[in-house]
């Protein structure tokens, strides 16, 4: 703290604790880490990827959670996990079930240093896209076929933009109020 008086100016210093054990005393003024100093957490879909074509047998297993997941074992005898998605998207349709037990050659994208696969085509059959997969937006998005989608949230949703259109429209200069985001159905 620092006091002026009368052009005077002093310096006050903060009572500091004396004596006692030293590892309380650290303990009682931790030092945070400084986030300019902290690393990052790590984002998968911020990872550096890399395109693979694999070739080999497709096995599944059974996890348990009752879930069927599907690995490639390669010519090295290398297992790769294999993925296409999730499974409310796909159904009964999933695409990798047709291919159990089949010598095949897959095409996908895996993170650098990561045995899991994101399959993009199949014996050149193509199964999704490169890039943004199609389930991805959360229910606004995606729209019935999303386990988080409601009927109840989409009316809620309908309803708030009505409100904010009626609300821009006719009184304001065009181009005043920003694009709203209308939901289109499924």
């Amino acid at each position: 703290m620092v006091l002026a008086l009368a052009g005077l100016s002093v310096a006050i210093a903060a009572p500091t604790p004396t004596g006692g054990d030293p590892a309380v005393m650290a303990a009682a003024s931790p030092s945070p880490t400084p986030k300019a100093t902290r690393e990052p957490k790590p984002v998968r879909s911020h990872v550096p990827s890399e395109t693979v074509e694999l070739r080999g047998m497709i096995r599944t297993a059974t996890g348990e959670d009752g879930r069927v997941a599907y690995e490639l074992v390669d010519a090295a005898g290398a297992v790769w996990r294999l993925e296409v998605g999730p499974p409310w998207w796909w159904g009964t349709a999933d695409p990798l079930a047709a291919y159990a037990g089949r010598t095949v050659t897959v095409t996908g994208e895996r993170p650098l240093g990561e045995q899991d696969v994101d399959v993009l085509a199949i014996d050149g059959k193509t199964v999704r896209e490169a890039g943004r997969p199609p389930w991805a937006g959360g229910w606004r998005a995606v729209g019935e076929r999303h386990p988080g989608w409601t009927r109840t949230k989409a009316d809620r949703w309908e309803a708030k933009q009505a409100a904010k259109l009626e609300r821009c429209s006719g009184e304001h200069p065009p181009g005043y109020c920003r694009q709203l985001r209308v939901p289109t159905a499924p």
